[in-house]
């Protein structure tokens, strides 16, 4: 049974996979654009009058997901690959987000920028709970030559949906997880560091990861 179950997350694993290819090959085109375009300008306002939306910055940065998911992997009463698991699927996950970013020529909106007293709080807690993974590609800027010259996907949209996929019950995190993911898709949008496509590339690459998870779950228990 448990065998069967396997079989299935892997088959949705590879059609969420699928769509993140499908996603890949239209985030340059120009009817893509477009649509990103015409979503920015109505969102943008809402990020500029609600600075707070930054937060999304920390809760889906690399240091927060990374530390979530070790740590959720420790309280885990399961085998050591079971724990292990989750943490080679952000890794992959977060490499593909960095190989795009090189390789897909898809430039990031213009950040909304804050007022200084919301950007002087926020950029005290971002410097103590997310500050920069040395030597990590996905840290750097996205000017000046950086080794990431693209915005597609997302990778703070693939993060926190993936974080919240692991710490939610599989069947709260059916109907929460895809809500959590669209929030922060709206919020790094808004804020102005991403396109629509960027978080439907992220959601659909964090679906993939967390049905390859469910799946060696199925395995690991039989």
């Amino acid at each position: 049974m448990k065998q069967a179950c396997a079989g299935r997350q892997w088959g949705k694993s590879g059609i969420w996979l699928a769509f993140f290819a499908i996603a890949t090959l239209l985030a340059t085109t120009g009817f893509v654009h477009i649509i990103n375009v015409w979503v920015e300008q109505k969102l943008l306002p809402i990020g500029i009058h609600f600075p707070w939306l930054e937060l999304v910055w920390i809760i889906g940065s690399t240091t927060v997901t990374l530390l979530t998911v070790v740590a959720t992997g420790l309280i885990r009463e399961e085998s050591l690959l079971l724990r292990i698991v989750p943490v080679l699927l952000w890794g992959a996950g977060n490499l593909i987000e960095v190989l795009s970013k090189h390789w897909l020529y898809a430039l990031p909106p213009f950040p909304t920028g804050l007022s200084p007293q919301a950007g002087s709080w926020l950029e005290k807690i971002e410097t103590l709970l997310a500050p920069p993974i040395p030597f990590w590609p996905a840290s750097a800027s996205l000017n000046g030559g950086s080794f990431l010259i693209g915005s597609f996907p997302s990778g703070h949209v693939f993060r926190t949906t993936f974080m919240a996929g692991l710490l939610l019950p599989q069947r709260l995190g059916r109907v929460l997880v895809p809500v959590i993911g669209a929030a922060t898709a709206f919020a790094t949008i808004a804020t102005g560091g991403h396109w629509l496509w960027d978080g439907i590339g992220g959601f659909c690459l964090a679906q993939a990861a967390l049905s390859a998870w469910q799946a060696a779950q199925n395995i690991g228990r039989t």
